[in-house]
């Protein structure tokens, strides 16, 4: 009689590997690519065309995430989404966000102090950029459900989608294989440089490694979530402050 055996799991299946996290990151470039690619070709003749284009890159790229953690067995608990965390979790990251907002300020002033030092010594002129996204919000001529989705993705979507990739996937990841120390260092550079902007890349990586710190200490990544979804939407009050637009803004 012939013999059956089960099938036997792949220890590779189970649990998250440090290729997840880049292959997420070489997912969002190449698709980044082929944006800018159409709109050198003139495929984006309309900005809202161009908004809507990234909104949906960034929809297949969260289906990309998903489909991913679907691929590893029992994958979900080990991201944090599972888990709401205590109760004292929640408050106790607001304020631990408050009193690292002045050491982001002061990281993004070192990160602009060098980007000045940077192109002194090569003659050029450094003019701050801030990030393409944000700063369409303000555009005038988005038309308002565009503009409306932007800050949609903006304050809650992205936030949510770069902390389960970041402190879901890729915390478990590196832990596994670098300890935890090197997990919150080598996801913080990688969610810093996810942003394609060298201006900003100190003050990001760190606050990456903040959002993961929060996702250890709470065991929860909603915690990361809020902290994220908080940060961005301060961010984008400061912008809206620096350029005059919070009194003349109109969403319809």
């Amino acid at each position: 009689m012939p013999r059956y055996s089960l099938p036997q799991e792949n220890p590779a299946d189970s649990g998250f590997q440090t290729r997840d996290l880049i292959r997420f990151f070489l997912v969002d470039i190449i698709l980044i690519v082929g944006l800018r690619l159409l709109l050198g070709l003139g495929f984006f003749a309309k900005v809202d065309h161009y908004v809507l284009a990234i909104l949906g890159s960034k929809v297949a790229l969260f289906l990309y995430l998903v489909w991913l953690i679907r691929d590893r067995r029992g994958a979900w608990p080990e991201t944090g989404i599972a888990n709401a965390g205590r109760w004292w979790a929640w408050p106790l990251s607001i304020l631990a966000y408050a009193a690292f907002y002045p050491l982001l300020l002061m990281f993004n002033s070192l990160n602009r102090s060098l980007m000045v030092r940077l192109h002194d010594a090569l003659g050029w002129v450094y003019t701050p950029q801030p990030q393409d996204v944000m700063i369409l919000i303000f555009e005038d001529i988005l038309q308002t459900p565009v503009r409306l989705l932007l800050i949609f993705f903006t304050v809650v979507a992205g936030p949510f989608m770069e902390e389960l990739a970041f402190r879901g996937v890729g915390i478990d990841a590196y832990r596994r294989t670098v300890g935890v120390f090197w997990a919150l260092v080598w996801t913080g550079l990688l969610f810093g440089l996810y942003h394609f902007s060298l201006e900003l890349l100190l003050p990001l990586g760190f606050l990456g490694i903040f959002f993961g710190a929060v996702r250890l200490a709470t065991g929860s990544l909603w915690c990361g979530v809020l902290v994220h979804c908080l940060h961005n939407a301060v961010t984008l009050l400061i912008m809206a402050h620096g350029l005059g637009v919070l009194e003349t803004l109109k969403f319809w």
